[in-house]
């Protein structure tokens, strides 16, 4: 939510429903409508060595 800076519709505003979504693209949590909505998520991200199939040794 919040300005739109270039293309037909800079200038606006925009107002909307705040979602998370996960690497996959799936929809994890969505949010209330509203400028004003606020909904906290706390993410656990993987850790990136771990898929480098090196057993995450630096």
């Amino acid at each position: 939510m919040g300005p739109i800076v270039a293309g037909e519709w800079a200038g606006w505003e925009t107002i909307g429903c705040s979602m998370a979504v996960a690497g996959v693209g799936d929809e994890i949590c969505r949010g209330p409508y509203g400028e004003e909505a606020l909904l906290p998520v706390n993410l656990v991200l993987p850790d990136p060595a771990a898929g480098r199939g090196d057993g995450g040794v630096v």
